[in-house]
């Protein structure tokens, strides 16, 4: 019975993990949608390059919410703070590159708006920085 509880237990932790970290993706795709909307649309940059700010910029957003809400991270100084922002830029990188491969195949071959293709991108990428950041970023065991 107590291995059963704790499965449950465990299972129930993971759940509002992966909550949690699209929580705060979602909120960091708002930002990304708006910067890369904003750039597109104001500035003088081509959606291909507006995105890659984008993401760049939802990239610190997502790091410092999920270190304080997803993963409560308690990080031991400034250089283990700088040694994860690190290790999350190498985690989102596969993410970064399945997100702008897929805007610009949705936008230029299928022809899509490329907000909405942005969103379709961001969906795509989701698995992938979860998986990776769980693992490689925020990891308990380092």
């Amino acid at each position: 019975m107590l291995k059963n509880q704790l499965h449950e237990e465990k299972l129930g932790d993971h759940r509002k993990i992966v909550f949690n970290f699209a929580l705060v993706g979602a909120s960091g795709a708002v930002i990304n949608l708006f910067i890369l909307w904003f750039l597109t649309k104001f500035g003088p940059l081509h959606y291909i390059c507006a995105a890659i700010v984008a993401i760049e910029v939802s990239i610190f957003w997502n790091f410092y919410l999920n270190s304080k809400i997803t993963f409560n991270y308690k990080f031991l100084d400034r250089m283990d703070v700088v040694l994860a922002i690190f290790r999350y830029h190498l985690a989102s990188l596969a993410g970064t590159l399945v997100n702008i491969l897929a805007l610009f195949i949705l936008t230029e071959y299928f022809k899509i708006f490329y907000l909405v293709s942005e969103i379709m991108a961001i969906f795509s990428a989701f698995g992938i920085n979860y998986i990776i950041s769980k693992n490689f970023v925020w990891n308990s065991k380092k």
